[in-house]
């Protein structure tokens, strides 16, 4: 498990990394059942519920909003990198 940062106003802890310590396993029971069939997965659920709060956290409007603060490290701490490589260029 990664240290403990206390955040404050002066060192703020990053949305991204805030979101990839939760533990949604309650959370994912609900959603599996929208899902119907696990072959239905085109992205994580766990991932997903993730990339969705992060949208709600930073406040965005826009999906556009979200889209350019995607990088890397960002994808890899919400469980997408594997899956989004492909939609991302450089």
């Amino acid at each position: 498990m990664a240290d403990f940062v206390d955040s404050t106003p002066d060192r703020p802890v990053d949305a991204a990394r805030f979101l990839s310590l939760l533990d949604l396993t309650p959370i994912l029971a609900v959603v599996e059942e929208f899902y119907g069939e696990p072959w239905r997965h085109r992205h994580p659920p766990e991932a997903m519920l993730r990339l969705l709060a992060l949208y709600k956290l930073k406040r965005f409007r826009f999906l556009t909003e979200l889209w350019k603060l995607l990088d890397d490290e960002t994808l890899k701490l919400l469980g997408l990198l594997a899956c989004m490589r492909f939609y991302i260029s450089d």
